[in-house]
């Protein structure tokens, strides 16, 4: 795999300006013209330090005729697995962004590319990331194609059939329950001094998230806090608050003894 540089051209820098508003636009026929005459064009990171292939899901991502852009970036070379930036571990590969942009078509070519589903170095970022942001279908994508599925994504996924498997007879967690898995983007709040396992909470968080309320269920009834503000995410905030999504999902912590979400000062209230 040839490295990419940051030390281009300004030839080479108006024809990766050009590569990528033809990605943005769906003009394949363009983006192929370029990489004939520039095959350098893979290599080269200009916009914050990102390759085209970075660009294929830049944010808001879903570009027309992504998928014919990605087979020919790929192709022509192009490092699927180039995490942008100088050395940010917090910085998203492309198969990230795909999954938070909820893009499963991106999600699959890439992963039929060759990208790990769990990830750079085995991070899990992938699935943590999926599930953080509520992209299912981009979840399933990667647990079919062979991402690793411990308690917390199981929990996301709603995998009834895994969840014994993290449990000894006496319900104390196995080594095979993982650790926690933070999103990447931003960084994580990080746990309080002295602050025990929070992996069932951690869980409950993602379950929350994406609905589960059968995989909610089990996780309070081996010992998940309903009342919990887990450490591990971008804030901390109550598990009702991160399940607002899904209504009848909070009920039902509610009715587990969760603490009712605080009213929203910033709607009116009612006249008279």
């Amino acid at each position: 795999m040839t490295e990419t540089r940051t030390d281009f051209t300004p030839e080479e820098a108006l024809n990766y300006a050009a590569a990528n508003d033809a990605i943005r636009s769906g003009d394949a026929r363009k983006l192929a013209q370029l990489l004939a005459e520039n095959p350098e064009l893979v290599h080269i990171r200009v916009i914050r330090e990102r390759t085209l292939f970075n660009q294929l899901a830049d944010w808001p991502g879903r570009w027309p005729r992504r998928l014919e852009s990605a087979a020919l970036l790929i192709a022509a070379g192009a490092d699927i697995n180039f995490r942008p930036g100088s050395g940010d571990e917090h910085a998203e590969t492309t198969l990230q962004e795909a999954v938070s942009c909820y893009d499963f078509s991106l999600t699959e070519l890439i992963v039929e590319a060759g990208a790990s589903p769990d990830g750079l170095g085995d991070d899990r970022r992938p699935m943590a990331e999926a599930l953080f942001y509520a992209s299912p279908i981009a979840a399933k994508v990667l647990a079919d194609h062979g991402a690793t599925i411990d308690l917390e994504f199981a929990a996301g996924l709603g995998r009834m059939d895994l969840k014994p498997t993290f449990f000894d007879a006496g319900g104390k967690l196995l080594p095979s329950a993982g650790t926690h898995h933070p999103p990447v983007t931003p960084v994580p709040v990080p746990p309080e001094p002295g602050a025990g396992n929070e992996l069932l909470e951690q869980a409950l968080v993602y379950a929350a998230i994406n609905g589960q309320r059968e995989t909610a269920a089990f996780l309070i009834d081996h010992g998940a806090d309903v009342n919990a503000e887990p450490s591990g995410f971008t804030h901390r905030i109550a598990i009702v608050d991160w399940g607002e999504a899904h209504p009848e999902f909070v009920q039902g912590l509610i009715r587990r003894g969760a603490r009712p979400p605080e009213p929203d000062e910033s709607e009116e209230k009612p006249a008279g």
